[in-house]
């Protein structure tokens, strides 16, 4: 009776649900990608602090951004008459695409021997929100302070510091 029971439900069972399992459903879908000019950067003009005499206390001198390129000292340092400048810049990439560009905490100048010197304060005259030209490139300048100590040793320093520029 029990083998009768269960007979007639397996087959209630079958009429209820039915005696096929229904597969799940599936979807397709496309996928693409735009593969865009790259940003690129290129230096036309270092970072030039000029002529330099240390004094008897620590000192500043700072060169501004802009064709202009101000130049201006703090503390013990003195400016001697000579050529200064702000680094200069150009980047290319996408027409009418934005950009950004970073620039170091510091950098370090070195005369080759024991001596160094700092350049912090770095600055950029570039304007957020700014769109790459269709021709010719966007230039920038970059500008920054190079800390002077006191009776820093004569000679000539040099270092580098990067740039980096990326798309919004």
């Amino acid at each position: 009776m029990k083998k009768k029971i269960l007979a007639l439900s397996c087959m209630a069972a079958l009429l209820v649900f039915g005696s096929e399992a229904k597969a799940g459903d599936s979807a397709t879908a496309d996928a693409s990608a735009v593969i865009t000019t790259p940003l690129s950067v290129s230096k036309s003009r270092d970072l030039t602090f000029g002529t330099i005499a240390p004094g008897t206390s620590a000192g500043t001198v700072t060169i501004g951004t802009g064709s202009s390129a101000d130049r201006s000292a703090t503390g013990g340092v003195q400016l001697v008459t000579s050529t200064h400048a702000s680094a200069a810049f150009t980047v290319t990439g996408l027409t009418g695409a934005t950009y950004s560009v970073s620039v170091p905490v510091s950098a370090n100048l070195s005369d080759g021997a024991s001596h160094s010197m700092t350049v912090s304060g770095f600055t950029t005259d570039h304007s957020a929100g700014t769109t790459l030209p269709a021709t010719g490139g966007d230039p920038f300048t970059v500008g920054g302070t190079l800390n002077v100590a006191a009776g820093q040793a004569a000679g000539t320093y040099s270092g580098s510091f990067a740039v980096n520029v990326s798309y919004n």
